[in-house]
């Protein structure tokens, strides 16, 4: 099972970037807890529910699921599900990340754990919507 590092990356990058930008409850009012806790999952990518087939033929990628918990403490972790498929064999990974987040309002920055990077994301009721690199990302409770 072979899919190009770069290719992967690629796509495990696009949805961590989603994902960290993901998860609240709330509204927008200036007395709404500037803190979050919760679970919150992906439902849709680019109006399609998951899986979502991101790249076929021989290898081919699947988004199985992702999953956001969001901490009171300000701390974030996430989780994305692919599976791959290769001659015939399919092989599922998570790939995991974890970092921090800042609220204000209905705004949200999250930023990396690892690398550093921030992503910008904005509650709508009790979904997230992110557009990222020309995909919209749709996570709720």
């Amino acid at each position: 099972m072979y899919i190009s590092a770069i290719a992967r990356r690629t796509v495990v990058a696009t949805l961590l970037g989603a994902l960290l930008t993901s998860g609240a409850c709330g509204g927008d009012s200036p007395t709404a807890p500037e803190t979050i806790s919760g679970t919150f999952t992906l439902r849709s990518l680019d109006g399609a529910p998951l899986p979502v087939v991101l790249l076929q033929g021989d290898p081919a990628l699947t988004l199985v699921g992702d999953t956001l918990v969001m901490n009171g403490n300000s701390t974030y972790r996430t989780a994305v599900v692919l599976q791959e498929t290769s001659g015939g064999q399919t092989t599922t990974t998570v790939e995991a990340s974890s970092g921090t987040y800042v609220r204000s309002g209905s705004s949200l920055t999250l930023t990396d754990g690892q690398d550093g990077t921030s992503v910008a994301g904005a509650i709508q009721g009790a979904s997230i919507v992110i557009t990222d690199q020309g995909s919209t990302y749709v996570f709720g409770t």
